[in-house]
C-alpha cells in the first residue's frame, strides 16, 4: 500500500517541483491543487506533471488560505486516490516553503 500526498500549491511553483522529487514513486502518490488563481510557469507544470507518481494536477478553486476552498480543495483531491485504491495513508501538505523567524 502507498502513501497519497495531497498538496495545495499557490506560488513558487519550482519549490513544488522540488517538493515532488522528494517522494519515490514506489511509495507515494501524489495529488495537486493548483489555486485557480495562481499564475503558473507552464514549463514546471509539465516537469512536475511528467513524472510517473503524480497521479493528478487540478486547478478547480479560488482560494484564500484557511478557508472553506481550501478544504474543498483537500476534499476534492481525498476523492480521487480513495477510488484507486491503492493507497493506505493520506497526507496533507502545501507546497509554500515557509520561513521561520526569530
Amino acid at each position: 500500500m502507498k502513501h497519497a500526498i495531497l498538496i495545495t500549491a499557490y506560488k513558487d511553483f519550482q519549490q513544488l517541483a522540488n517538493l515532488v522529487e522528494e517522494f519515490p514513486a514506489d511509495d507515494y502518490n501524489i495529488y495537486i491543487h493548483i489555486d485557480k488563481k495562481s499564475k503558473v510557469d507552464e514549463n514546471i507544470i509539465s516537469k512536475v506533471s511528467s513524472k510517473e507518481n503524480v497521479k493528478c494536477i487540478e486547478r478547480k478553486y479560488v482560494i484564500n488560505w484557511g478557508g472553506l476552498n481550501h478544504l474543498n480543495a483537500f476534499l476534492h483531491l481525498s476523492r480521487i486516490p480513495l477510488k484507486d485504491g491503492e493507497n493506505a495513508y493520506f497526507h496533507v501538505i502545501t507546497a509554500q516553503k515557509h520561513q521561520l523567524y526569530k
